[in-house]
């Protein structure tokens, strides 16, 4: 395990499965302590489970989602050091 990310608090949106769940696991390897942030909150709970990561669910297309998940991970983490948003808008 590194420790680059040693104290970092990280939240990532789309983290429940593909490139995001691959960054959490990174990021925790690294030291980092992440809140994971997906519309899934069953694949992304397990992920979060998995990874021994923190869960928020979140709908990135609501502005009071959006809100509420930054809240939820600045209190959970004790404040943030960054945000990688992987979450996407379905294309209707």
């Amino acid at each position: 395990m590194g420790e680059r990310l040693a104290g970092k608090r990280i939240l990532i949106t789309g983290a429940a499965d593909n490139i995001g769940k691959a960054c959490v696991a990174h990021f925790t390897t690294e030291g980092a302590r992440v809140v994971i942030a997906d519309i899934d909150a069953g694949k992304a709970a397990a992920t979060a489970k998995e990874l021994g990561a923190g869960f928020v669910e979140v709908d990135v297309a609501e502005e009071a989602s959006i809100i509420a998940m930054v809240d939820a991970a600045t209190s959970d983490l004790g404040g943030l050091d960054a945000l990688c948003q992987l979450a996407a808008l379905p294309i209707v």
